[in-house]
């Protein structure tokens, strides 16, 4: 199979052969290079991909031309706790809202197993009631949802689900869909973003955070008020504004013709007299 997938790109068709190797004591597949004048390599990626990988003279640079899995986000945990994997994106991890790369300086070697890291503790007490906790919930849509979940069976509605989660300290996510609820304790792994290939999840997940990681938020949406309420006032002023201008000056005129029409008949009174 992978000696035909090499035969249809161009690039590798007849610079390599693929050799499927199975005996008694291992199992292995060889690559000859039929083109001395082109150079190859193979390796098993951070990430978990094998990748072949051929100079190209062109572009002068290494270019992977096949990948085992395909999508990166196939291996399990390949991002780290925390993330979010996107296989159309490069680089395709990335950390949840509110969250931070825990070793940065792994990340830029595209070590990313170390994850992501909360900016915020969350704010849990001891006390059991649900009212005590200012935390909140963010959701990250259409995503694969994480491994090991919790299924709540008495929680028959969505604020009966969160209501479960912000009870228990250690529940950092849940997840509530056709009447199911589902609650995450501790770290958060494998959330791969829906590709529309090879993962068409469209679940839902809710990521518990701090309600500070909320304020900038809302004191945005406090300090810009709605666009629409402002055009409606304005025009609705505007338009009172005319009104009122209209109003005194036919109060102006009304009232000139009636003083004119008054003098008038006081000066024919007074030569009558």
């Amino acid at each position: 199979m992978l000696k035909a997938v090499l035969d249809m790109d161009p690039r590798t068709k007849g610079l390599i052969n693929a050799t499927y190797v199975d005996n008694n004591q291992e199992e292995y597949y060889m690559y000859i290079s039929l083109d001395e004048s082109s150079s190859f390599f193979i390796l098993l990626d951070i990430s978990g991909q094998i990748k072949l990988n051929l100079w190209s003279q062109a572009k002068q640079s290494w270019q992977t031309i096949y990948a085992i899995p395909d999508d990166p986000c196939i291996p399990p945990a390949t991002c780290g706790p925390y993330t979010v994997c996107n296989g159309n994106a490069h680089p395709s991890c990335d950390c949840m809202k509110s969250f931070s790369q825990k070793s940065p300086q792994d990340w830029e070697f595209e070590d990313r197993t170390e994850g992501c890291i909360r900016n915020r503790p969350l704010h849990c007490t001891s006390d059991r009631n649900i009212t005590s906790s200012t935390d909140m919930f963010h959701p990250i849509s259409q995503v694969t949802l994480p491994y090991n979940p919790q299924s709540i069976v008495v929680a028959s509605t969505q604020s009966k689900c969160e209501e479960a989660c912000l009870s228990s300290c250690s529940c950092t996510a849940y997840s509530y869909n056709n009447s199911r609820c589902y609650v995450w304790n501790g770290e958060l792994l494998s959330v791969n973003l829906n590709n529309g290939i090879t993962i068409t999840s469209k679940d839902v997940l809710y990521l518990r955070l701090s309600a500070k990681d909320f304020l900038p938020s809302l004191r945005k949406n406090k300090r810009k008020p709605n666009v629409g309420v402002v055009i409606a006032t304005s025009i609705t002023g505007f338009g009172l504004l005319i009104l009122l201008f209209l109003l005194l000056n036919w109060r102006n005129k009304f009232c000139g013709v009636v003083c004119c029409h008054y003098t008038m008949t006081i000066k024919v009174v007074l030569a009558g007299l």
